[in-house]
């Protein structure tokens, strides 16, 4: 296990909650990471956790379109974006 890489990839999550979600907080992005499953009980990133900060690490410009896309459907109130409960 590579420490330096696990405590990199948690602050690339972080940063990834900071921005999608507008937090500047960090403990409060910490916690939204946590509620997304991106960062498990004990603090550890998840195997989705993992996933994004790969994919910001290695893929940046995939992950930024994604996350255009993403913030021009909310903006137009897309219904794809609004899910409804059941």
């Amino acid at each position: 296990m590579d420490i330096a890489k696990d405590f990199q990839y948690l602050e690339i999550v972080i940063r990834h909650c900071q921005s999608a979600y507008k937090i500047s907080c960090t403990n409060a992005a910490f916690e939204k990471a946590k509620q997304l499953n991106f960062i498990d009980q004990k603090g550890c990133f998840s195997i989705t956790g993992r996933d994004l900060a790969l994919l910001m690490e290695h893929d940046p410009h995939i992950y930024q379109n994604a996350q255009d896309k993403i913030n021009r459907r909310l903006a137009s109130n897309d219904p794809q974006t609004n899910h409804q409960p059941y």
